[in-house]
């Protein structure tokens, strides 16, 4: 059901969780209390199909997902310097700046979420062969994946690598079919 205004924080968004989980469930977020509530009414949007047509799917085969990073406001993005990418991530789905323009021009919506006791890969496995997503950002068997939803998704994985002699997350992005035929873990 799209809506055309903002609902209070704790309407249902999918099965398994309310707007409020994914609004408040960054560390950041949490340990600031910095403001983090959407003002677009097309974020809700796409926080509800993130989840419906997503989340609530693992939920429903994996169980209970833990939600570590979800909707990234400006005002929370400006405590979280060199950790993330506003600008193609989808965390700010379809907030604005101070400008007025969109954070992200990319639409959707993003979050990150982990599984106790499930292998990640795997997990990142099942989402390529049963949904339709539109970015997937794979860090480790057991590090939380970064998924985003969108109404045109374009099934694009990216492993994010550390560098050994960096440290820093190297990118490398795979078509969807080159990321189904690994067997093991790229990382």
């Amino acid at each position: 059901m799209t809506t055309r205004t903002n609902p209070p924080l704790n309407t249902p968004c999918g099965k398994y969780f309310t707007f409020q989980d994914f609004i408040e469930c960054g560390e950041t977020q949490r340990n600031l209390c910095t403001p983090n509530q959407p003002q677009q009414a097309e974020t809700f949007n796409a926080l509800r199909d993130l989840a419906t047509y997503v989340i609530d799917p693992i939920v429903e085969r994996f169980g209970m997902v833990e939600l570590t990073f979800g909707l990234c406001s400006s005002a929370l993005g400006a405590k979280i310097p060199g950790r993330i990418a506003p600008k193609l991530d989808q965390h700010a789905s379809f907030e604005v700046n101070r400008l007025g323009n969109r954070i992200c021009e990319r639409d959707g919506a993003a979050v990150d979420f982990i599984l106790e006791n499930e292998n990640m890969f795997e997990v990142s496995q099942w989402i390529l062969r049963n949904l339709d997503f539109d970015r997937l950002y794979f860090y480790g068997p057991y590090r939380p994946i970064h998924v985003s939803y969108s109404s045109a998704p374009c099934r694009q994985v990216t492993v994010m690598k550390e560098s050994e002699r960096t440290g820093r997350r190297i990118p490398r992005t795979f078509a969807d079919r080159d990321f189904a035929k690994l067997e093991t873990s790229p990382i």
